[in-house]
């Protein structure tokens, strides 16, 4: 009789631990946004979300941008992370398990498959936004530099045929 009661108490034991939860359900909070910043004006694009085409209407300038972001090896590894990361999250969701998921491991797991995906799209997308800024800046200052080298011939050819 004893040893049946201990196997129930087991039983009732092991079966009281897997609907524990370590997690805590915490609502979302919930954010009292205005709708419009500006009065008047609904604004849902910001600069960040623009194309950097769109941006940038000099053909030298986006040529030169193309150019830098297809032939940067750090955007290209990032971009190649993002479709490594695609397809494990893919196989992540379809892969069944028998596993019991007594401490939620399996739904964690999923949780940071899909936290890696996005952390890596955003990663990519920060790369590129920093790399238009970095050559659109350099082709903006060339071409300031430009200007002030014709500013200065031409002040040259004036002093000089004043002198004459």
């Amino acid at each position: 009789m004893k040893r049946s009661t201990l196997y129930i108490f087991g039983a009732l034991l092991l079966t009281l631990a897997g609907g524990c939860s370590v997690q805590k359900k915490c609502p979302a909070p919930e954010l009292n946004l205005p709708a419009e910043i500006v009065a008047g004006r609904t604004d849902s694009l910001t600069i960040g979300d623009m194309a950097w085409w769109e941006v940038y209407t000099d053909t030298t300038l986006c040529r030169l941008i193309g150019r830098t972001l297809d032939r940067n090896r750090n955007m290209q590894s990032a971009e190649a992370r993002i479709r490594q990361l695609e397809e494990l999250y893919r196989v992540s969701k379809a892969t069944l398990s028998w596993e019991a998921d007594l401490w939620g491991n399996l739904r964690w797991a999923k949780r940071k498959g899909a936290a890696e995906y996005l952390a890596s799209v955003e990663a990519a997308r920060a790369m590129q936004m920093t790399l238009v800024a970095e050559v659109a800046t350099a082709y903006f200052e060339l071409t300031a530099l430009d200007h002030e080298l014709d500013v200065v011939r031409r002040t040259v050819e004036t002093r000089e045929e004043s002198m004459r």
